[in-house]
């Protein structure tokens, strides 16, 4: 579920994302096996690979500036799991899915403004990347 008034992203395994999330709230979800943690200086990356939201199965990954949550990304997962299985179509069958996903999560729109931040659908054909972009505001 998402709340557009505050932000928050609610998971079905319990995990809340927000503007006030904090990376020792996040740490409790990462699995050390498949997740992955990045500390360089002030910044903090957390990914978690497999969480589900509205019925999808998502890879999120948290972006934090000194501890303090700037931004996040959900990627529907693909059955890609290497650059030698890419392909172009199935890459656009999971824009689709992520735009499908970015619909129940905004209703209507593909993108919005918020008092706390903002979300974006974002798809490069250069990387063969596509996903939900959230930045929330300082």
């Amino acid at each position: 579920m998402f709340d557009r008034i505050t932000g928050q992203l609610f998971f079905k395994e319990g995990l809340i994302v927000g503007p006030t999330l904090t990376p020792e709230a996040i740490t409790s979800y990462i699995d050390q096996e498949k997740d992955k943690v990045v500390e360089n200086g002030n910044w903090k990356t957390y990914t978690i690979r497999n969480i589900t939201i509205y019925g999808y199965s998502v890879s999120l990954l948290t972006v934090f500036k000194m501890d303090q949550i700037e931004s996040l990304r959900l990627s529907c997962v693909s059955n890609r799991n290497s650059w030698a299985s890419y392909s172009p179509a199935e890459e656009i069958v999971v824009k689709k899915k992520t735009e499908r996903l970015l619909k129940k999560i905004l209703g209507t729109q593909l993108s919005g403004q918020f008092p706390w931040g903002s979300v974006e659908s974002l798809y490069d054909i250069k990387t063969g990347d596509a996903g939900i972009f959230i930045r929330y505001r300082e």
